[in-house]
């Protein structure tokens, strides 16, 4: 079933229980779900725009939009 979603987001924020890590590795890590979710819907909806962002919400709650083009994973 597709509800044609084109916008998948994802997020990461500061003092997180479930990854209680430093902003640096918290964006790495938003990094690297987006690349693997941009690889997954490519598979699914072929020739279909869809965009995945990738946010970090700041301890301030400020909320910054980073661009993924491409990472190594290690």
């Amino acid at each position: 079933m597709h509800h044609g979603s084109r916008v998948v987001t994802v997020v990461g924020h500061a003092d997180c229980a479930g990854n209680p890590v430093d902003e640096e590795r918290h964006k790495t890590d938003i990094a690297k779900s987006v690349v693997v979710i941009k690889e997954i819907i490519s598979k699914i909806v072929e020739g279909e725009r869809v965009e995945v962002l990738g946010l970090y919400v700041s301890p301030g709650k400020e909320t910054s939009r980073f661009e993924v083009k491409r990472i190594e994973f290690v």
